[in-house]
């Protein structure tokens, strides 16, 4: 009776064991072919489309006025009369201040009367030098120490003459940089558009070289920002922007990037590189504004794109899932353009294909 129940108890054994194994293979058959009908019912369809793709970068950044001209004095003086209020709209040679000249004029007359008698006095030892070279040469000689004397004279005279020459271009040269420094006691602006003082309003004194104030021309703005060293070498000079003004919601402005620097900013570490982007005229812009830039470094037209989050990645390659007669496919494919809303599709899904979801 014991050795029949164990008889018994093996085979139970075995038929449980072969039943484990059918279902096994029943479901892995299944996996294999097609998902059960309520895993295909539960997934997002999507077509694949023929389309334009464009890879884009955003930077951010303030408004600034491209074109500033500062403003210096020409020499240490008084200044006489201010012909021009802080935030006044200038043009291209109008009189911006006129320094006290008085002075200036009385040293350039005194240099010019110095200049003439000086120009005299060479001419009539030149005169009185040829004068002598005349007589010596119908003179009769005498001696030889006599004959010696006369050359070393005449010499003498040579290197006199010579001498004056010399203080006298130095005179002009003296006399043309003060008048060249008088031209410019009253002051005219060297481009149009916004004059603002500097620092001190209508300053009384002023020294030579000091900033007195700039000229901005409005009409001319750009948008400083930086990128990171992964996305400097997708941007080139001449790239089309499109610009957003945070504070006006609605207002689109064009710009073109300008230029991109070789050389990271000091202290960034990861390193940022500057990217300065000239922005199309608009009443509404000023200096100062925070602005929003996309920059377009891609773009592919007609080709066949699907939705990013569709696309798959393993050792192997990339992949979508595809539906295909009823069933969910695995579908290997080759990318191009990526962004992060499309991929191209080089190859592997067709127009009209449906990417699968799951």
């Amino acid at each position: 009776m014991k050795k029949k129940s164990t008889w018994i108890l093996i085979l139970l054994v075995v038929l449980i064991a072969l039943v484990t194994y059918l279902l096994f293979s029943l479901n892995r058959s299944a996996g294999q072919s097609a998902p059960p009908e309520a895993a295909i019912a539960n997934v997002i369809r999507l077509q694949a489309t023929k389309e334009d793709i464009v890879n884009t970068i955003e930077v951010k950044g303030k408004s600034t006025y491209a074109e500033e001209t500062w403003v210096y004095a020409p020499f240490a003086s008084e200044v006489k009369a201010w012909k021009v209020r802080d935030g006044s709209q200038v043009a291209k040679g109008q009189v911006l201040f006129q320094l006290e000249d008085s002075a200036l004029r009385d040293s350039i007359e005194l240099a010019k009367a110095n200049l003439r008698k000086q120009e005299l006095d060479l001419k009539l030892s030149q005169m009185q030098k040829q004068v002598k070279e005349e007589e010596v040469e119908t003179a009769e000689w005498g001696d030889r120490s006599a004959a010696l004397e006369q050359y070393a004279n005449s010499e003498r005279e040579t290197a006199e003459a010579e001498l004056a020459e010399a203080q006298l271009d130095i005179a002009r040269k003296e006399l043309k940089a003060n008048m060249d420094k008088l031209a410019k006691a009253q002051y005219k602006a060297p481009a149009d558009g916004i004059f603002l003082f500097a620092e001190t309003k209508e300053p009384k004194m002023v020294d030579t070289g000091a900033p007195l104030g700039k000229i901005v021309n409005t009409s001319k703005l750009r948008l400083i920002s930086t990128v990171s060293e992964y996305e400097v070498f997708r941007i080139k000079p001449g790239m089309e922007v499109d610009i957003k003004v945070e504070a006006l919601k609605q207002k689109k402005l064009k710009g073109v990037v300008d230029s991109v620097s070789k050389f990271a900013k000091a202290g960034t570490d990861p390193a940022q590189f500057e990217v300065v982007i000239s922005l199309e005229a608009s009443p509404d812009l000023i200096a100062g504004l925070s602005l929003v830039g996309t920059i377009q470094t891609d773009k592919k037209s007609g080709v066949v794109v699907v939705p990013t989050l569709a696309v798959m990645h393993e050792d192997s390659g990339y992949f979508v899932y595809l539906e295909r007669n009823g069933a969910i496919v695995k579908q290997p494919v080759k990318i191009g353009l990526e962004t992060p809303d499309k991929t191209e599709i080089v190859e592997g899904v067709r127009e009209g294909d449906t990417v699968v979801l799951q």
